[in-house]
């Protein structure tokens, strides 16, 4: 976004030129529609606009549950002072870059702030996916647990307390020895040491603790 034409297709070039797809506005509301409608992963904006100010469109990206994800960059070649950098950091911008900058830097920099962005996109998703997972694995109706490589138990679903018949609190932090009966300790050693040498286990039975 930026209401100087030269500038603004000046930057769109250099950046498709990088390969990315570009769409462009020139005030402040034209690029709050367009990033409604296009959700991109990246914001560059102009803090001097003729309706609203940049600081004031980057608030409203942030403050919008479908866009707050999205990484906003400030640029201007005026409001360069510290306090207008710190004024944009403030309110959720992910960076401010000041207008006198060489073409291939500001490449270099745009490279680098999008893989912050991608990096963090990858791990919304990935925290996303425990999370199902974790209510998928507490809902069942069949025991899960997981151990470190020692064999201490480490995580424990409630089909376990009702199955086993201990509470979390109970079992986690202690050898998974403790669900087999007395005699049967020493079953789990092969397992063991197949696990610490990183082969697989497809299957494994054993008794359990009544």
């Amino acid at each position: 976004m930026d209401d100087d034409a030269d500038d603004l297709h000046m930057y769109s070039d250099l950046l498709r030129a990088e390969g990315y797809e570009v769409w462009e506005a020139s005030t402040g509301q034209e690029g709050l529609q367009v990033a409604r409608e296009r959700r991109p992963d990246l914001v560059l904006l102009d803090v001097m606009l003729p309706d609203l100010s940049g600081i004031e469109v980057c608030r409203q990206i942030k403050a919008d549950p479908a866009l707050s994800d999205t990484f906003v960059v400030l640029f201007s070649g005026h409001a360069t002072s510290v306090a207008h950098k710190v004024e944009g950091l403030d309110l959720g911008a992910d960076d401010y870059l000041v207008k006198i900058v060489q073409a291939d830097e500001f490449q270099a920099r745009i490279r680098a702030i999008a893989r912050l962005q991608h990096a963090t996109a990858a791990l919304r998703a990935s925290e996303e996916h425990y999370r199902e997972l974790a209510t998928i694995v507490e809902s069942s109706e069949d025991a899960i647990f997981s151990k470190t490589l020692d064999g201490k138990i480490v995580s424990w679903n409630r089909a376990a307390e009702r199955i086993y018949g201990y509470a979390a609190g109970e079992v986690i932090g202690r050898p998974v020895t403790v669900l087999f009966p007395p005699g049967h300790e020493e079953e789990f050693a092969d397992i063991q040491k197949d696990l610490s040498c990183a082969r697989r286990v497809v299957n494994y039975e054993t008794l359990r603790r009544k």
